[in-house]
């Protein structure tokens, strides 16, 4: 998990490579080599199949994502646009994290994640 988002900013994730842009994980074409990489490729299917059924405005569209492919086109079809939902995943993991490092005792009871803080 340490791997995933090493920085609270999702720019700099992307530049140090501790975040594969969603359009790659989607369509499989531009990531890094999936053989030097396995964990991070792990870590960013789970997590963003998690965020999208849990989510309480995606989750309801998940099984129509599933029954349509799961490709690029369905994807933004049914959940939204590629670089909205990867500042929202983006987010969700940092919160999934923070629960993590902290022992969250609610989130690993029933996996709920604390609410993202108010700016």
């Amino acid at each position: 998990m340490d791997e995933l988002a090493a920085s609270p900013h999702l720019a700099e994730n992307l530049r140090n490579g501790s975040v594969i842009p969603l359009l790659a994980i989607i369509t499989n074409r531009g990531g890094p080599s999936l053989n030097r990489r396995v964990n991070l490729y792990y870590l960013h299917w789970w997590t963003l199949a998690h965020f999208i059924f849990e989510d309480s405005q995606y989750g309801q569209r998940a099984g129509s994502l599933v029954r349509q492919g799961g490709g690029l086109e369905a994807f933004e079809a049914t959940i939204g646009p590629v670089e909205k939902v990867q500042v929202e995943w983006h987010d969700y993991v940092r919160r999934l994290k923070a629960a993590w490092t902290a022992g969250d005792v609610r989130f690993f009871r029933d996996g709920i994640l604390p609410e993202p803080a108010k700016p």
